[in-house]
């Protein structure tokens, strides 16, 4: 692909290149592409044809960083660009480049901007309701089915990738978008319970269509046919699709009619604005957007808001399952920051955990179990891979027979496609040391005053800077070489809102909740396809 970079995979298909590589298993397909074959030394460069196109991967995270920070232009194949367009909308800024995608990256910065979400008090009070709506529906489940088993202890067996799902779809619906989807909602004066609710259903089923037709049957003819007549999963897909557009646009009516007969003295307070508020005050003012395009933007809201934070909520829940003690860690420090009362002042064991948003920023306020999360999101990414297109020339020094001291210049012409698995660069010990482990050490230790506060957490944020050195055997993690949220222009638009969301709901579940895996022998984590992200292949 390369006449200067010797490190290139071999025999590729004559149409295809290397394309078929990429198949349903994502950890095989991208080690293949991205690890096998590269060279050695601490920038492990691959080179490979995607198609026609010459493409390069490097699992260095500096140079990874390097390079998406100098383009945000992203050309995916024509037969992605159709699927990923049926589902998002031609006009979602997954599929946008140049001016277009600039201006609509504008506006995204405006509704997911860090300091409205700190400073906005509404949309943080919204987070902990919604939270604390979840923790005492999982309660209510779990008494619910105590009640059909024999033992005395309070058990609930329940896929946790759709625990993960039914939460962050209510919490990122009250939360982002004003709406009730109903997984965890109260019935006819009922306490709530988790149910999987008509909008779960069909978003589930449009992002496995997704995997299906974009990825594992690609070659299928009929898969990539939407108006296959009398085809079952085209009905299915057509029906879902109108529903879950349906109830967006009901979403955008209800909050444009409530912004409109909004008091004229309230108009300038961010405060109490949620992401779709946001959203349409930014596009009247500085855009002229129709509905369709709005419709758009709400879908790609819904799945990128909800989507990747169940899955990463998921990939958490089975990290704590499997670390026992790191489990309990977690559960001692939201217990101790949170605060317990009792609803309606009843003493009949249906406590719930709660506290203000002016008292507890968890994010903040409870580093394990953020340090969880980072870690757990370096392990399991739910993005596991990118591409970019280069619209300038790079040029950098590549390591000669993995030496770092002799180098040569390289230089990537414009065009050239890069490709990146934070997968394997998160998993390379160039970047982190035992980098298979789940260590939240990396970026926590325990504080040095002896004396703890009650309600304070006892672990603070470690770095280079205030090392104490209480575990050497774990060296402190590079924030840099975190990728999670990939960088540069084109990066995780929403990671702000993740970052509350995330600990918050993972807070309010492990500080009441215990997990543990139904069979701990005989379960293993295998990551399959899942839309444009990767999950756990059987729950």
């Amino acid at each position: 692909p390369f006449h200067d970079i010797p490190h290139h995979i071999p025999n590729p298909h004559w149409l295809l290149g290397h394309l078929p590589c990429l198949g349903a298993n994502v950890v095989q397909g991208q080690e293949t592409l991205c690890r096998t074959f590269a060279g050695a030394g601490d920038q492990q460069i691959s080179t490979f044809f995607v198609l026609h196109v010459p493409t390069l991967s490097t699992l260095n995270a500096g140079l990874a960083r390097r390079l998406l920070q100098v383009t945000s232009e992203r050309r995916p194949p024509a037969h992605q660009r159709l699927h990923f367009g049926k589902l998002f909308g031609q006009h979602s800024i997954l599929l946008q480049n140049g001016a277009q995608w600039k201006q609509s990256r504008a506006l995204a910065h405006k509704v997911f901007k860090a300091t409205n979400l700190q400073s906005n008090s509404s949309l943080q009070r919204s987070l902990w309701t919604a939270s604390a709506r979840v923790e005492r529906a999982l309660q209510q489940s779990i008494r619910q089915q105590q009640q059909t088993q024999t033992q005395a202890q309070q058990v609930l067996y329940m896929d946790g990738v759709d625990l993960a799902r039914m939460a962050a779809l209510d919490v990122f619906g009250l939360v982002g978008l004003g709406h009730d989807f109903g997984c965890t909602a109260t019935n006819n004066g009922q306490k709530p319970c988790l149910v999987k609710s008509p909008i779960f259903e069909h978003t589930t089923f449009l992002q496995s269509e997704l995997t299906r037709r974009c990825f594992t049957e690609r070659f299928n003819l009929t898969a990539q046919l939407y108006e296959w007549p009398g085809n079952e999963a085209n009905r299915r897909h057509c029906a879902a699709t109108k529903v879950l557009r349906e109830t967006l646009q009901q979403i955008l009516r209800r909050r444009r009619a409530e912004l409109m007969n909004k008091p004229a003295q309230e108009d300038d307070n961010v405060n109490d604005l949620n992401l779709v508020d946001s959203l349409l005050q930014g596009y009247q003012v500085s855009h002229n957007m129709k509905d369709d395009v709005l419709s758009d933007w709400m879908v790609t809201m819904l799945f990128g808001g909800y989507d990747t934070t169940a899955l990463s909520l998921s990939f958490c829940f089975y990290l704590l399952a499997t670390h026992d003690a790191i489990q309990t860690h977690c559960a001692r420090e939201a217990q101790g920051v949170l605060v317990r009362r009792k609803r309606n002042g009843q003493d009949d064991n249906k406590n719930d955990w709660f506290s203000t948003m002016e008292e507890v920023d968890i994010a903040r306020d409870c580093p394990y179990i953020w340090a969880c999360i980072w870690e757990a999101l370096r392990l399991y990414p739910p993005a596991t891979l990118t591409t970019r297109n280069l619209i300038r020339p790079f040029t950098f020094d590549m390591n000669v027979d993995g030496k770092a001291t002799t180098t040569k210049s390289v230089t990537l012409e414009t065009n050239t496609r890069i490709m990146f698995s934070f997968y394997w660069i998160h998993r390379s010990s160039c970047n982190f040391p035992r980098p298979h482990e789940f260590l939240p050490e990396r970026w926590v230790q325990r504080k040095s005053t002896t004396k703890q506060q009650s309600g304070v957490s006892e672990w603070e944020e470690r770095h280079p800077g205030n090392d104490l050195n209480q575990r050497p055997d774990v060296p402190v993690g590079n924030r840099a070489n975190h990728l999670a949220f990939s960088a540069g222009a084109r990066n995780c638009v929403g990671q702000a809102l993740a970052s509350k969301m995330l600990p918050t709901v993972l807070a309010m579940i492990v500080g009441s909740t215990r997990i543990e895996l139904q069979d701990p022998l005989g379960y293993q984590m295998k990551l399959v396809r899942y839309g444009g992200n990767a999950a756990p292949a059987n729950g």
